[in-house]
This record gives structure tokens, C-alpha cells and sequence, in this order.
């Protein structure tokens, strides 16, 4: 997207005053004109930084939470004045030879839309964005959790234990913000999440980790919404943070918290990796797609968000050039 680079790209001048003299600045000197003083104070900055800092620490989530508890409120009093003018109505109707199931079925409709928003409202407020891991855990509307997913064959799940790197494996690159290609509902609810979770592929000498590094939120759906794709485009830069200490931890010999459904890919039992370049404007939303295919198993698909390492990651995995995904 052409917006998009523009906005990583571009830098703006902001007007401010020096801190000596008070002279006002464009925010293109270094040194104060008037007096000489330095300005130590940054002018300028991304505005795709201001977007991610405008965010906030704690991803998109609360966010898309707050603007769907919003827009549920304004329906649970429409529904409410609704199903008021509907008693009213068919008090007279039913008095007037109105069969009785007619009188019913709105009703009925009407309180369980009622209903409906409530639950949402409530499933909203039960979102723990301190706790990512647990939270993605707790929430009910899809058989996700370990042990009720069905991998793709030819993947290994991590299970209980921490993500860490064998005696001797060594982490050559990776590849963040990812995002896997899947189709997902937000549940009768509006709220829920997605089957999968990870946004970090992590090569190594001999197996391709999938895994998740959490932003509060991170595996919800909002109203159909996937709050993980979101923060990818527009907290990639916090995401690409947070992720780097996560590798330095790994190649230290450390091991990092993980999501349920994390998993990782033997080199020796991959069939074949094709890519998919982004191409024209469509390069600056997305740098392009990798399909892993594992022996036995399906391709699994991601978008792949930033162009950092990417070509890295393609000669590594010796990927094949496809025209699509």
C-alpha cells in the first residue's frame, strides 16, 4: 500500500520552541538561530511511529474491544425501545384476533438480538489484556486449545514446555510480523479467537519454528476482526521490538513463553517453500506470502508483513517462486 510506505517513510517537521530562548523553531534546525542553544529534543519522526505509539502499549485490541462495546450499547437500546414498542403493539393486535405465534416470533427475535449484545458486552469485559496467554486460553466460543486443534500433518506441536533451541541448534534468521492465512468467525458472540495464533517464523539449522510473541489481545477476533493482523500492519514496528528480544533470548540459550498452538516444521521432512513476492503497490502493504509444505502434511500459508530478512529467509529455505500462494 502507497499509504502505507508513506507513512514509514515520510518525515514530518514539527513547530516547537527552543528550550533557551523560547524562539519558535521549524523543527528542521539542530541549533537554535537566535541564541546558538542545541536542540536535544527530536524534530521529526516517523508517522507510522505515531500511529503505533498513538496505539499504545497494548496493542489493537483494546481498542476494536472499546469501539464494539460502544456500538453494542447503541443496540441494546434500540433493542430495548424496540421490544417496548412491540409489547405495546401487539397488546392491541392480540386483543384484535392477531394469532398469537405472529406476536411471538417477534418477540422472541427481538430479545434474543437483545441477549446477544449483552453476552458480547460481557465476553468484552472479561478480556484479561494483561495476560495474553491465559486469556487466549479462557475463551470458549472454538475448540482451540492444545490437544483439540488438528495440526497440519508433518508439524510438531511445542506442547508444555517452553520454546528453546536444541544442544547445538543455531537460529539463522526470521521473518516478523507474520500472519497466517486462515478463515476464521468471531462466534455468536463477536467476540472469540483464532485458531492460530503465531507471528514469528524463526529458522534454524535444522527446523523452522512457528511461534507466537503476544501483544495483549493478540488471538482475538472482534466482531470478526482479527486483532493480530491489525497490530501486524499497524503496530509493526513495537511488534518487530518486542520480537527481537525474544530471538536474543533464543540464541542465548534461553527459553521464551509460547501460545498453545505454537509448533515447528523439521527441515529434513519439509516437501517445499514457495514464496510469493509483493509486487507494485501492493509491496508496501505486505511484502508477500510463504507456503510451507511439510512431507504428508498441506500447505500452510502466511502473509508476510515486513521485507526485512525476507529474501535472507527465502535463500535459506531454498524457496521456489510461485505466481500465487
Amino acid at each position: 500500500m502507497l499509504l502505507w510506505e508513506y507513512l514509514n517513510t515520510y518525515t514530518i517537521w514539527v513547530h516547537v520552541n527552543c528550550p533557551s530562548c523560547n524562539s519558535e523553531l521549524t523543527g528542521k534546525e539542530s541549533t537554535c538561530p537566535a541564541c546558538g542553544a542545541t536542540v536535544k529534543q527530536p524534530l521529526s519522526g516517523r508517522i507510522s511511529d505515531a500511529v503505533d505509539n498513538s496505539i499504545g502499549p497494548r496493542g489493537f485490541a483494546p481498542v476494536g474491544a472499546a469501539i464494539q462495546k460502544t456500538f453494542n450499547w447503541f443496540g441494546i437500546g434500540i433493542a430495548i425501545f424496540v421490544l417496548l414498542i412491540e409489547i405495546v403493539f401487539f397488546s392491541f393486535a392480540l386483543r384484535a384476533g392477531l394469532p398469537i405465534y405472529i406476536a411471538a416470533i417477534f418477540l422472541l427475535a427481538t430479545l434474543a438480538f437483545l441477549l446477544l449484545l449483552i453476552r458480547s458486552n460481557r465476553k468484552i469485559n472479561q478480556i484479561d489484556y494483561n495476560n495474553p496467554a491465559q486469556n487466549y486460553a479462557k475463551q470458549k466460543d472454538q475448540s482451540v486449545y492444545k490437544g483439540k486443534t488438528s495440526l497440519k500433518p508433518g508439524t510438531t506441536l511445542f506442547g508444555e514446555q517452553k520454546i528453546s533451541l536444541d544442544q547445538g541448534e543455531s537460529l539463522l534468521s526470521y521473518l516478523t510480523p507474520i500472519y497466517r492465512l486462515q478463515n476464521n468467525i468471531s462466534g455468536p458472540s463477536l467476540v472469540s479467537v483464532e485458531r492460530f495464533t503465531e507471528n514469528v517464523i524463526a529458522v534454524t539449522d535444522r527446523r523452522i519454528l512457528f511461534f507466537t510473541v503476544p501483544l495483549p489481545g493478540q488471538g482475538m477476533l472482534i466482531n470478526g476482526a482479527s486483532q493480530d493482523l491489525l497490530n501486524d500492519e499497524l503496530k509493526r514496528n513495537s511488534v518487530r521490538e518486542i520480537v527481537e528480544t525474544r530471538i536474543q533470548d533464543l540464541k542465548s540459550g534461553k527459553s521464551v513463553e509460547h501460545f498453545p498452538n505454537d509448533f515447528w516444521i523439521d527441515r529434513a521432512s519439509l516437501n517445499k517453500v514457495v514464496y510469493l513476492k509483493g509486487m507494485g503497490p501492493v509491496k508496501y502493504m505486505y511484502a508477500g506470502a510463504m507456503g510451507f509444505i511439510p512431507q504428508g502434511g498441506k500447505k500452510i500459508k502466511y502473509q508476510i508483513v515486513e521485507r526485512t530478512n525476507f529474501d535472507e529467509v527465502i535463500g535459506l529455505l531454498n524457496a521456489e517462486k510461485k505466481m500465487a500462494i
